[in-house]
């Protein structure tokens, strides 16, 4: 997903005071989300959205991608987003149909941010 400067300069200040490992979204106990909670979320996304295919953050992570490289996204700023080793893994899902799952590593990644600020 690309992001105007300024989206980009108000999402780095909520991180503000935050490292690089700590969660983007924390659990009830202040914590990293398990995978089931994740898995919960999601499956309950889907039902609220009246959505009866099976859903799981791998499927959201792959439709990410593959709308992504659709909509004519830069291929380096998607593997660096997925945390891909290399531009190949990537570039494999605009080879992909749409509905054919590969195996990808969860959970997101979020690149290293630096921002000048005013």
């Amino acid at each position: 997903m690309l992001l105007s400067a300024e989206r980009w300069r108000e999402l780095v200040q909520l991180r503000d005071g935050m490292g690089d490992d700590d969660p983007v979204f924390e659990s009830r106990k202040g914590g990293c989300l398990s995978r089931v909670q994740v898995w919960n979320i999601v499956r309950k996304g889907a039902s609220r959205a009246d959505i009866e295919r099976n859903i799981s953050p791998h499927w959201m992570r792959h439709a990410h991608a593959s709308h992504a490289l659709d909509r004519g996204a830069p291929v380096h700023l998607i593997k660096d987003t997925l945390g891909h080793a290399t531009l190949a893994t990537t570039s494999q899902y605009s080879m992909r149909g749409r509905g054919i799952r590969v195996h990808v590593t969860f959970p997101f990644r979020i690149p290293p941010v630096s921002v000048t600020r005013s």
